[in-house]
């Protein structure tokens, strides 16, 4: 193979690797956040995490760091039976929202991680 071939094949295989990156993350969205930090990544993949808001969701808090979260069935493609669990502060499943509202994600047809909104907002 000529010298300006092979350059030129590994510069599309570079590029279709980064690309295919760069999709993965923006197919996320507005919860990229998620899926880019090590200790959350694992509650997500690229299509599963999103405000709490766009799935008619609620995260009550019913004592001091504990919320009960309720996603209502055919809300979430992900929930279609709906689901209700609890979250506690510190335990696995539940962290701080980088945003300014609760998100959620979801696997095989319940709730797999609550974000809770910041303290103090």
């Amino acid at each position: 193979m000529h010298i300006a071939h092979k350059a030129f094949a590994i510069g599309l295989l570079t590029g279709a690797l980064l690309g295919s990156f760069g999709r993965e993350a923006a197919a996320h969205g507005d919860a990229s956040w998620i899926m880019e930090n090590p200790e959350t990544r694992v509650c997500c993949g690229p299509q599963d995490c999103g405000p709490l808001r766009i799935y008619d969701g609620t995260a009550e808090e019913i004592s001091t760091g504990e919320w009960q979260v309720t996603i209502p069935p055919g809300t979430h493609p992900l929930v279609p039976r709906g689901d209700t669990r609890v979250f506690r502060e510190g335990e696995r499943g539940t962290y701080t929202s980088q945003r300014l509202e609760p998100y959620v994600c979801a696997y095989g047809g319940q709730i797999r991680c609550f974000f809770a909104e910041p303290m103090g907002f």
